[in-house]
């Protein structure tokens, strides 16, 4: 029987700035610091005024400073993230409200991609870099058709297109309006309640904790998750959005000698994809993934989130160039060996494989018309910011 794959590449078009604060999510979230602040300003002009040039020295004096917090928030993060995977050894069989049943059929493995720009990842894929990805859609016929599947054209993002409420209203088919997921942060005003599942203004990180452990958006949520909804064995890697699966994964506890070993050395930013912090989070999920499918068997849908694009791309000196390196040899990598773990059970004959992404990257010029940062002092952000008010 020959492969039957599906392919949807949904790339929304979120702007990412210089100095952007996009967040990220789940145990990556308290890296979202790090993310923006370690984003150099980019001069595109050949020369600089007076004024530039004390900018760029007040930037990179707050930077060591920011460079020292994301440290902090990190060591913080990675601690949450030691203590529930020891505790649960990276993986959780999940309480659901109905009766979840294993039926012969199709099985569905729905890849979701963080922060990834469509034409870095179709340029790839047409070209063979991205090999596993290439040989799975095969021949490109055109205008978005491939042999075994399709890629569909100016897919848009929700707004806001940010991590959780894009993953939220991707996952339950619903837009924030009628899901209750407004974003990475958000006022309730009939409960009076700040919720930061991704801290970008506030600093209390209270609810990351409450991600990783309690699955706060699952609580939040006010729609059926598609896993409710299809009633069906499914087991979900890393993702926020995982109310109604059988089972939730994070990571190898196996892991942890390699993630401290980037903490104590520094190395999240410079340094090649396959070496960066970024590839060790995406390979120890998709390890654990794979171990959960050796002692618990095959679901029929299984979601296989992969966050370190975003992570890469965001730290990066030049973003869409170093994402396209991240996608071809890190991402593509992880990718094939879940294809290959379904391939050696037999079961990737018939299976329908979604590649889908919460929002894109889209690089804006470095000037006062374009600019998206808050740290000019003399910026509409600047001056509120010098009255008293916090700006997010």
């Amino acid at each position: 029987m020959a492969p039957l794959f599906g392919f949807v590449l949904f790339t929304g078009t979120s702007v990412c700035g210089s100095r952007s604060p996009l967040g990220l999510t789940r145990f990556n979230a308290r890296m979202v610091f790090l993310q923006s602040a370690l984003s150099p300003p980019r001069f595109l002009l050949g020369f600089k005024t007076s004024h530039q040039a004390n900018n760029t020295v007040k930037s990179h004096y707050h930077l060591r400073y920011a460079f020292v917090f994301a440290a902090l928030l990190l060591l913080l993060w990675s601690c949450s993230l030691i203590l529930d995977t020891l505790r649960t050894g990276g993986e959780k069989e999940l309480p659901t409200a109905v009766q979840v049943t294993s039926q012969p059929g199709p099985r569905v493995i729905i890849f979701a991609l963080d922060g990834t720009a469509p034409d870095e990842l179709l340029r790839l894929i047409r070209s063979g870099e991205a090999s596993n990805l290439a040989a799975l859609l095969g021949k490109d016929r055109g205008s978005g058709l491939f042999e075994h599947g399709y890629a569909a054209p100016r897919a848009w993002s929700i707004l806001p297109s940010s991590t959780i409420a894009a993953w939220a209203a991707t996952f339950t088919g619903a837009p924030p309006a009628q899901n209750g997921i407004m974003g990475d942060e958000w006022f309730v005003r009939e409960t009076a309640t700040f919720h930061a599942p991704v801290p970008v203004s506030a600093q209390d990180t209270l609810d990351v904790t409450k991600v990783v452990e309690d699955d706060l958006i699952g609580q939040l949520l006010s729609a059926p998750t598609l896993y409710e909804l299809i009633k069906r064995k499914s087991y979900v890697s890393m993702l926020s959005v995982h109310r109604g699966a059988t089972l939730y994964t994070t990571v190898a506890p196996s892991s942890f000698t390699n993630f401290l070993g980037f903490l104590i050395k520094g190395t999240l930013k410079g340094i090649e994809p396959e070496k960066s912090f970024s590839a060790a989070l995406d390979d120890s999920a998709v390890q654990k993934l794979i171990e959960a499918i050796d002692t618990r068997g095959l679901p029929d849908l299984q979601i296989v989130y992969l966050p370190g694009i975003d992570i890469f791309t965001h730290v990066s000196e030049n973003r869409l160039e170093s994402q396209a390196r991240y996608l071809q040899y890190v991402t593509d990598k992880r990718i094939g060996d879940v294809l290959d773990a379904y391939r050696k059970r037999g079961a990737l004959d018939g299976a329908y494989v979604i590649i889908i992404s919460d929002h894109s990257q889209i690089p804006t010029l470095n000037d006062a018309q374009h600019k998206l940062g808050t740290d000019d002092e003399e910026s509409p952000f600047g001056l509120l910011a010098k009255s008293g008010f916090r700006v997010r």
